[in-house]
């Protein structure tokens, strides 16, 4: 289920004005294996073949062009980064703030006969119940260095100032 207060942290934190935020980790998407046989609906990866001049074409084999066809229903699923996608989407209904929801993200996708519905289901719950908050004083601290939330205003950044040169 989505948590609406999430996707709504997360399209703040991308739509701010103050910093040219991209997507630092990957969301993790797997082919559908209950439609790929349906027609309308598949994922195509191909190797990228690259230009080198203005004869010769190589092919990358780290590089993949990946073709998405969802015309007859959903070819893809999320298992983890729901709310960040959604999040990023959402930047765009910020009046103040800076439309990325065309932005790029990052992805991993699990593709081929090995990925069956147990398989997945396995994965999803290992990503979206084993992630482990952060302490808070780290988390606190992060905040802090990197300015961000409300660590980004400068009352705060000053009051921590002071108080590690009181406590140094």
């Amino acid at each position: 289920p989505f948590i609406q207060q999430k996707i709504d942290d997360i399209a703040k934190i991308y739509a701010a004005t103050e910093k040219d935020n991209v997507m630092p980790n990957p969301i993790i998407l797997s082919t559908n294996p209950l439609v790929q046989d349906q027609e309308g609906i598949s994922v195509k990866p191909t190797v990228r073949r690259v230009q080198v001049n203005d004869v010769e074409e190589i092919e990358v084999n780290e590089l993949w062009d990946v073709k998405v066809d969802s015309s007859g229903g959903k070819p893809l699923w999320i298992l983890d980064g729901q709310h960040r996608t959604f999040g990023m989407k959402a930047t765009a209904d910020d009046p103040n703030g800076v439309d990325r929801s065309d932005l790029p993200i990052p992805f991993i996708l699990l593709h081929g006969e090995n990925y069956d519905p147990p398989m997945l289901a396995e994965i999803f719950t290992y990503v979206t119940s084993g992630a482990k908050e952060m302490d808070p004083i780290h988390k606190y601290w992060m905040h802090y260095s990197f300015k961000l939330g409300r660590h980004a205003k400068p009352e705060i950044q000053n009051s921590m100032k002071a108080s590690i040169a009181l406590c140094d």
